[in-house]
């Protein structure tokens, strides 16, 4: 639903709800699907031991800002998001996004991050394989 639609409808139960709507009754989506441009998925451990990589990855290499990608690792976090461009990275990366049954229309399957980060041969194929688009 639109921001607009959401708004519109708010709008016209407003009377409804004399004190304000319950917030047992709002339903928050863990994520806001619309605004990643592409979905990283791969262990969380893996994620946060190489912090500077992934930044790297997204500013350097995707030409996005943080905020434009998701990092993901969990297959239910992948599901609601539905992307059409994912990055994983190792084997659980593989794991989560076949466990989420997605078919995106881009999909970089990488090396783990940290093999990436300390194989130069690994770092050059997946660059490469960056710069021809995702």
């Amino acid at each position: 639903m639109a921001r607009r639609e959401v708004l519109a409808y708010l709008e016209s139960v407003a009377d409804l709800y004399p004190g304000g709507i319950p917030p047992a009754a709002v339903q928050q989506s863990p994520r806001n699907a619309e605004k990643y441009r592409c979905v990283i998925v791969s262990d969380a451990a893996e994620l946060q031991s190489n912090a500077t990589l992934v930044r790297s990855i997204i500013e350097k290499g995707m030409q996005l800002k943080s905020n434009e990608v998701a990092l993901v690792s969990a297959a239910g976090e992948l599901k609601d998001l539905q992307p059409s461009r994912i990055v994983s990275f190792g084997e659980n990366g593989l794991k989560l996004v076949r466990a989420a049954g997605l078919a995106p229309k881009r999909w970089i399957k990488a090396a783990a991050l940290s093999t990436i980060a300390s194989d130069q041969a690994a770092k050059r194929g997946f660059w490469e394989e960056l710069k021809r688009g995702i």
